[in-house]
């Protein structure tokens, strides 16, 4: 008997073939239905033909020849029909989904056909996989497939041993673990002047079986500049990027760079976050010794002596460098003060710019002037530069030059500091009118003292000085 299906949902009164078997279902455990696929799993392939297995259930019986047929993701395929199980063939990867680089998974849909009326009549989802679809190391290794990792080609595939030559080695899939190399995040401060190594951190770092040293290299990226540098495996957690002058433009004290390290082919990832690298200059950072030994304590700058120069322990050829915990040796220098005169009385701001004004306020031992201490005020402190005070009473009027005493450094000015008494001797005219506005010419001994010049008549300020 043939049996023409239509395959639609009606009522039993309008279904021409009510009377036939399986011709009207009216209970959803008789309906035609793909109870399962073998396998249900297939690698993606760009050549071979490959073919599943597809059981049926209450597939009616007909007895015309090729009624019914299988298509995979809408591919309409060949096959072949022995009771309720149908062989049907798969099409090549260029008519399939591309499978995920997250996952190497894709999944298609397989299907069966009632030829005369092209209708499916029963769907199932078949999963393809395809390790090379895979990007990283660690999707590769960790995911449901069972694929390996190459790391010197890159390649994630489904058979390490014909594609991975033993001497590039590879990871296998592990359930719950994974073998992949990867960077700790970390920062870096790496000085530009000198010779440097750079030694990173991480886990599973393999050594080489084609070198004893490992096939690791690092890329620097600074601005517009990337270099290469050849590396060392240290250990499973440890290589080092081989010593390089790292330079960079002339007019930052700090740039930051990114560093990226590849094995063979292979990116090796951070495990988290990134590895930021600053590249710097302890000589652009400072050219005192004192603002030296407090820049950046992550510069690990110190003062170089016999070239009078900030910089690293290893930047410095004579070895006679100072640590930023020890006190600078260099002799304190007053370049300039201001003002140059103030009253005997004393309180006069005096603020005094030179080099080699210490490290920190407290480096600031003593400021006198002929003896008498000038009292140094901390909020007007500038690290090596600055330093201002206030001046002593001074019995009489005297100049002497200015001294300092850095740690246990001392440094003179080469002018003086002159301590004046202001005197009027005479001024005219004698009388004005009470609504001011009289040009008042005073004569007298070291009137210009100091810096703020205040005259007054009686109770009445003496405007427009001149």
């Amino acid at each position: 008997m043939n049996i023409h299906i239509f395959f639609r949902c009606t009522t039993y009164d309008k279904c021409p073939y009510y009377g036939s078997p399986l011709g009207y279902v009216g209970h959803s455990n008789e309906c035609i239905s793909i109870s399962s696929l073998s396998p249900s799993s297939l690698p993606l392939s760009e050549t071979t033909i490959q073919k599943i297995n597809i059981s049926i259930v209450n597939l009616p019986v007909s007895e015309k020849k090729g009624a019914y047929a299988c298509s995979v993701n809408d591919v309409k395929m060949p096959s072949t029909l022995n009771g309720d199980t149908m062989e049907c063939a798969v099409p090549t990867s260029s008519q399939l989904p591309e499978a995920s680089s997250e996952t190497g998974l894709v999944k298609a849909e397989v299907a069966v056909l009632s030829n005369e009326t092209n209708t499916k009549i029963a769907t199932a989802m078949l999963e393809f996989y395809n390790c090379s679809a895979i990007s990283s190391c660690l999707k590769c290794t960790t995911g449901s497939l069972k694929c390996s990792w190459c790391h010197y080609k890159a390649e994630c595939t489904a058979d390490a041993s014909s594609t991975c030559p033993e001497s590039f080695a590879s990871w296998k899939s592990k359930a719950s673990e994974h073998e992949c190399p990867l960077l700790d995040t970390q920062t870096l401060y790496i000085p530009g002047s000198v010779q440097r190594a750079i030694t990173v951190r991480g886990t599973h770092f393999p050594k080489s079986k084609k070198s004893p040293d490992g096939e690791y290299q690092c890329t620097v990226s600074a601005g517009s500049q990337s270099y290469s540098i050849a590396s060392t495996w240290n250990n499973s957690t440890s290589i080092t990027c081989g010593a390089q002058e790292h330079k960079y433009p002339e007019s930052s004290v700090e740039i930051s760079a990114n560093i990226s390290v590849k094995l063979g082919k292979s990116d090796v990832k951070p495990i988290s976050g990134y590895i930021q690298v600053y590249l710097y200059d302890c000589r652009r950072a400072a050219t005192l010794c004192g603002s030296c030994l407090v820049a950046k304590a992550q510069y690990k700058c110190g003062w170089c002596v016999n070239t009078s120069s900030c910089s690293v322990n290893d930047g410095c050829p004579s070895g006679l460098w100072v640590h930023p915990s020890v006190e600078c040796p260099e002799i304190p220098k007053i370049q300039s003060f201001y003002p140059k005169t103030g009253h005997v009385k004393g309180n006069s701001r005096l603020e005094i710019n030179g080099t080699e004004f210490g490290r920190r306020y407290k480096d600031v031992k003593e400021v006198s002037i002929a003896g008498l201490q000038c009292t140094t005020t901390e909020n007007d402190y500038v690290v090596a530069k600055t330093i201002v005070c206030l001046t002593s009473n001074s019995s009489k009027s005297l100049s002497a030059k200015i001294k300092v005493v850095i740690a246990h450094q001392t440094g003179l000015s080469k002018d003086e500091f002159h301590y004046q008494n202001p005197q009027v001797e005479d001024y005219e005219p004698k009388i004005g009118p009470i609504s001011g506005g009289t040009d008042v010419t005073i004569r007298g001994k070291e009137l210009n003292t100091g810096v703020d010049i205040q005259v007054f008549l009686g109770r009445s300020k003496c405007l427009n000085l001149r």
